[in-house]
């Protein structure tokens, strides 16, 4: 049986209905994209992409010597009050605030390397690895940070956070104006204002290439090994050395001390001894041990105070090294062992083969070539 035929009648009014269900749903639509535009206008950006305007407003701290680290320090974020937990303290004409609270204020994502002890503050543009001003490696130990911008790199020798009651202070006017913030001193007022937009949070280790990350973190655990041995080649005064080296390193709140004691070839001895301190003085020593144990200590002056074996352990890519722009390649790769080639090092040409160990992510060999120096290393 056919099925019986549709009037003209009937088509019309369909059609006048869906016309009017359409035009409905076009207005409830409509009615919903404006409640949903004003609700997104007044309320808080989504986490991670907000775009608001802070100011922070704060009285000049005191000396670190004079700071009461039990009680809290007030003042002002975008008018309202606010509290830092411990104080903030003035150091070497420099004002240190928690870097929790930097983060929370200013919207940087923070995070803490515990291998290295170094922190990272980034955005979704600009990164940030400040070391701890109590350190024995990079450039005759000093303390330091790296400051990366797409594939542009900065390093600001000297700069470092400080840890004191277990909370790590950071330079605020060092930090937030590399972040974009400006900053004003009232010196009638002894005032400190912060104005800025605030960041998008970004994440830790966009900035680098999947090979350079992992020498990143071979190096930071080579640098936390409280004892390790070091064995093969080094360069004395243009000679190369046989050695072997035992190293020990005891971390306090107040001091870092590396002893090093190492044997060449030939049987002859000496004793290293480098120590940073909490306020960042540096201290080292070097003796030769003699056939009947006592200790003669060796003038440093002719070697500009780096005596190829107090310098043993501190590699070109420790310290803020590792974290700098870097030609580096795979080059072999097998079951066992990954190995990576680093041809040139912030701008500067190197010949450095790092070799991992795959089943324990452990740097086990190292070597490294440059004008002044060889070092070609088994490390245990």
């Amino acid at each position: 049986m056919s099925s019986p035929p549709i009037m003209q009648g009937d088509c019309s009014w369909h059609n006048q209905e869906e016309t009017k269900m359409i035009r409905d749903k076009i207005k409830q639509t409509l009615i919903f994209s404006f409640i949903l535009l004003a609700i997104t206008t007044i309320s808080h950006t989504a986490y991670g992409e907000t775009a608001a305007y802070t100011e922070l407003n704060m009285p000049l701290s005191k000396d670190y010597s004079l700071t009461d680290f039990n009680s809290d320090y007030n003042i002002k974020v975008n008018g309202d009050d606010y509290v830092i937990k411990g104080s903030a303290f003035l150091y070497r004409d420099l004002t240190y605030i928690p870097v929790r609270d930097v983060s929370e204020i200013f919207n940087i994502y923070v995070t803490f390397n515990e291998a290295d002890r170094t922190v990272l503050l980034a955005s979704k543009e600009k990164e940030i690895i400040i070391s701890p001003l109590m350190s024995i490696y990079g450039d005759k130990g000093t303390a330091g940070a790296v400051i990366k911008t797409g594939d542009q790199t900065a390093i600001e020798p000297g700069v470092a956070y400080m840890l004191v009651n277990d909370r790590s202070y950071v330079p605020i006017r060092f930090i937030t104006e590399n972040f974009g913030f400006s900053v004003d001193y009232d010196d009638a007022n002894k005032q400190i204002s912060i104005k800025g937009t605030a960041q998008i949070l970004g994440t830790a280790g966009s900035f680098y290439t999947e090979e350079q990350q992992a020498v990143i973190d071979v190096v930071s655990d080579y640098e936390s090994k409280p004892s390790m041995q070091l064995k093969g080649t080094t360069d004395f005064l243009g000679e190369d050395k046989e050695v072997q080296a035992d190293i020990k390193k005891e971390i306090t709140k107040d001091v870092i001390t590396e002893t090093i004691n190492v044997k060449e070839s030939n049987g002859k001895q000496y004793k290293a001894v480098r120590k940073s301190r909490f306020n960042g003085s540096n201290s080292v020593g070097i003796s030769e041990v003699l056939s009947d144990g006592r200790l003669e200590n060796i003038n440093l002056m002719p070697f500009a105070g780096r005596h190829p074996y107090s310098e043993l352990t501190n590699l070109k890519l420790t310290g803020m090294n590792k974290y700098c722009n870097m030609n580096i390649q795979k080059i072999n790769d097998t079951d066992a062992i990954v190995t990576y080639k680093i041809t040139e090092l912030n701008g500067e040409k190197v010949n450095i083969s790092v070799f991992i160990n795959k089943s324990n992510n452990k740097m086990l060999r190292y070597e490294e070539t440059t004008e002044f120096s060889k070092k070609l290393f088994d490390i245990n």
